[in-house]
């Protein structure tokens, strides 16, 4: 469920009430819920990325000054991929203009009234309009980045950085996700028709073989990390590492979870207590807009209906603190 369907939900659990509270307020007491669900969860995510191919979805990138027909960007992340099918739009009120990457570096859009180029190697893009874009427009990107080599904050030595996705409010742990080939199961001689034919010779070699191979995954590794968020809740942190297992393209990043502005939510604990938060939000604000109406003598019952809207708001709290408490957030003064 997207938050925009939360607006109805709600809506539909008042069903044959008029409500008092219009839609403006209903719209931001939905994101008072989702604040409240950002700041003091610690919720548990787990999620798997890929080095080798990590999109980047909606990054701003510029504003139009009204004037020029040529404008140098960057991209936050460099590393993009060549094949990612790179994608620019122009957000200027309702025309947002496609400007897209044909694989070798070369941009275009509306139509050839925009042009452009971009390096991959290193995220700078070039583009070159035939009518200056209007003052204040957007320029939002689309691309995939893999895993470059950075110089992390803190005391871990330099290795690789890869972006991540801004749902993380933070990161607990890393695990690299390696599974070493069992040299058993694919060696033809281990066994034919059930039964093992293995001479004492072969089966040295194996094991050998297996144990070199994870000696070179595991020993000596030292696999080290550290996260580093960003300001802006919106904008995607940063996943340093080095001493990455060799031959692993994948990590399994455990921390705690963000809901994101378009996000789809899908998980039952979280749409559960986002639901009846804003419910309980909701039933807050119209019985206090049915008290004010009793001070002009219409009698209704707002004060019954803010104090029920009350306690539903704090046993959820309560219940937040309780079942969705796996981090224990702290705050330093």
């Amino acid at each position: 469920m997207k938050l925009t369907d939360i607006n109805d939900w709600l809506k539909q659990e008042f069903a044959d009430v008029q409500l008092a509270t219009n839609n403006d307020t209903i719209t931001q007491i939905i994101a008072n819920a989702v604040r409240y669900w950002n700041t003091h969860s610690g919720f548990k995510y787990v999620k798997m990325i890929d080095l080798s191919n990590m999109p980047i979805e909606g990054e701003q990138i510029g504003t139009a000054d009204g004037t020029s027909l040529t404008y140098t960007l960057n991209t936050t992340f460099s590393s993009v991929i060549q094949t990612s099918g790179v994608e620019i739009r122009v957000a200027v009120q309702d025309k947002c203009p496609l400007i897209t990457d044909d694989g070798h570096g070369v941009l275009s859009g509306d139509g050839g009234n925009i042009t452009g180029t971009i390096n991959y190697g290193t995220g700078a893009i070039s583009l070159t309009f035939t009518v200056a874009p209007n003052l204040n427009a957007i320029f939002f990107i689309n691309y995939n980045v893999s895993a470059s080599y950075g110089n992390p904050p803190g005391s871990i030595s330099p290795g690789s950085m890869i972006p991540v996705t801004p749902e993380f409010k933070l990161i607990t742990q890393v695990y690299p996700a390696v599974t070493p080939q069992l040299l058993w199961q694919d060696n033809t001689l281990w066994k034919l028709f059930g039964t093992t034919i293995l001479d004492n010779v072969t089966s040295d070699l194996i094991m050998m073989t297996q144990a070199f191979q994870n000696y070179q995954l595991y020993v000596g590794t030292d696999f080290r990390w550290t996260f580093e968020m960003a300001e802006d809740p919106s904008q995607y942190g940063r996943l340093y590492w080095t001493n990455n297992p060799i031959t692993n393209s994948l990590f399994c990043l455990v921390g705690a979870k963000r809901i994101m502005p378009n996000e789809d939510i899908k998980s039952d604990h979280i749409l559960y207590w986002l639901l009846y938060y804003a419910k309980a939000l909701l039933k807050m604000c119209e019985g206090n807009m049915l008290r004010k109406a009793d001070i002009i003598n219409v009698k209704n019952d707002g004060q019954t209906l803010y104090d029920e809207g009350k306690e539903e708001k704090e046993a959820l709290e309560k219940q937040l603190a309780e079942e969705g408490r796996w981090l224990a957030l702290a705050q330093r003064f």
